[in-house]
């Protein structure tokens, strides 16, 4: 899907190389790959009815030379890419600068548009870093909304707008301004 010399071409060697090592997995990547193919045969069976009955054309890659890698979604009609990282460990953190999740998602972003693609769901890095540091709070996105929970079913919903609405980004610039680091705090930006 990508080629080396087009990751180094936008990026350099060093991202290259972190790229290139991230792939070389083993034996002690078989716990995520197994967490890999269950997500995946989950997003096959909730797309499956959007191609069936809307001939919808819609591609599934895994683990190509890319910055996030472990599934991507190809939706040919609109020429948009889905990138999904999985990680099935509780102290994952959004992070910022070379190596962190926030710049494999800048990067991956970057690399799409060089290939004329697009991609869908990206939070602003801050927003996704102060979010990640909420205790108990969990997020996703999904078909262009961000959908919250708080605990084990003590609140959730959905932001009602979509990622990239003027209110969404007056939402995340709340967001931003007030750095919020409980539930509690999060909660009075809604």
């Amino acid at each position: 899907m990508y080629s080396d010399k087009q990751i180094s071409q936008l990026f350099g060697d060093e991202p290259l190389a972190y790229e290139k090592n991230k792939h070389r997995g083993g034996a002690s990547n078989e716990k995520g790959n197994t967490y890999e193919n269950f997500y995946a045969t989950y997003k096959i069976a909730l797309l499956s009815a959007d191609a069936i009955e809307n001939q919808a054309d819609i591609k599934f890659y895994s683990q190509v030379l890319s910055f996030v890698d472990d599934i991507i979604i190809l939706y040919e009609q609109e020429n948009k890419l889905q990138h999904h990282q999985l990680k099935n460990s509780p102290n994952i953190r959004w992070g910022s600068g070379l190596r962190s999740l926030s710049d494999d998602f800048d990067k991956q972003a970057i690399l799409n548009r060089s290939v004329g693609k697009e991609s869908e769901m990206v939070l602003d890095p801050e927003v996704a870093g102060i979010l990640s540091n909420i205790a108990n709070f969990s997020y996703s996105l999904s078909k262009g909304f961000l959908h919250w929970q708080y605990g084990i079913n003590i609140d959730q919903g959905t932001i009602p707008n979509r990622i990239g609405h003027p209110s969404f980004n007056r939402f995340q610039e709340r967001i931003k301004a007030s750095k919020p680091e409980t539930f509690e705090e999060f909660e009075v930006l809604l």
